[in-house]
């Protein structure tokens, strides 16, 4: 891993300092996490944790590009492959996060009086596209690496009432807190993902999670909802 480092003034014990780091953000949206480390002039380290040694860190989330939907892909020499992904990757799945996501969506829901969302194999195909997608070409957007919009993907799986379908994608590294209640969590904080999932009159769902070690991010997750 890369990084840069600079030089602080000298602190005497006992004595307190502010210290501050000029961060730029990364082109691409989501979560995304620094790691420092404080160092003596004579290379020791020192910081938090037990033993004070640890690395600081400072997580931010950087709002994703607004896509504006383009119209569905013609049917034709590629109209039934919108969203394949363009770089094939030995990605895994993990059905517990899907299954995890679904429940903490519909629980949710009910606890807004709303109506719980049925798993639709539609959707979730066209979400596994995106996720495989994403993971195998380090593309961290609704767009698709083949320049498709979820619209794209969900009428390409032949699902019939795909203008009604809203898009959620989540990245992030299980062991920095991207598992899928972490992934649950950032969506429910972000008003329009929250506004999705809400969403009055979507009845069903797809969900899709990939993860490659390979990759930028670690864990993709994909979320759709629609109604037929």
């Amino acid at each position: 891993m890369g990084g840069i480092s600079t030089q602080i003034e000298t602190v005497q014990p006992t004595d307190y300092v502010n210290i501050s780091v000029q961060l730029k953000a990364p082109n691409r949206g989501g979560p995304q996490t620094g790691y420092w480390l404080i160092l003596t002039p004579s290379g020791k380290s020192f910081g938090v944790g037990v033993p004070t040694t640890g690395v600081l860190w400072v997580k931010i989330v950087v709002d994703y590009p607004v896509v504006t939907p383009t119209e569905p892909a013609s049917q034709g020499s590629g109209g039934s492959n919108a969203g394949a992904t363009s770089v094939a990757c030995g990605y895994t799945q993990n059905a517990d996060y899907v299954n995890q996501i679904l429940s903490l969506v519909n629980q949710s829901r009910v606890d807004n009086g709303l109506s719980a969302l049925q798993l639709d194999s539609q959707l979730s195909a066209a979400a596994l596209v995106h996720s495989s997608d994403m993971a195998c070409n380090n593309n961290l957007s609704h767009t698709g690496s083949d320049g498709s919009s979820w619209y794209d993907r969900v009428k390409a799986q032949g699902f019939a009432n795909y203008v009604t379908s809203r898009e959620n994608i989540y990245a992030g590294n299980p062991q920095f807190g991207g598992d899928a209640n972490g992934a649950f969590t950032w969506w429910m904080n972000s008003q329009i993902h929250r506004d999705n999932i809400l969403y009055p009159t979507v009845t069903r769902i797809g969900i899709a999670y990939v993860s490659y070690d390979k990759s930028a991010y670690g864990g993709y997750y994909t979320l759709i909802v629609a109604r037929p």
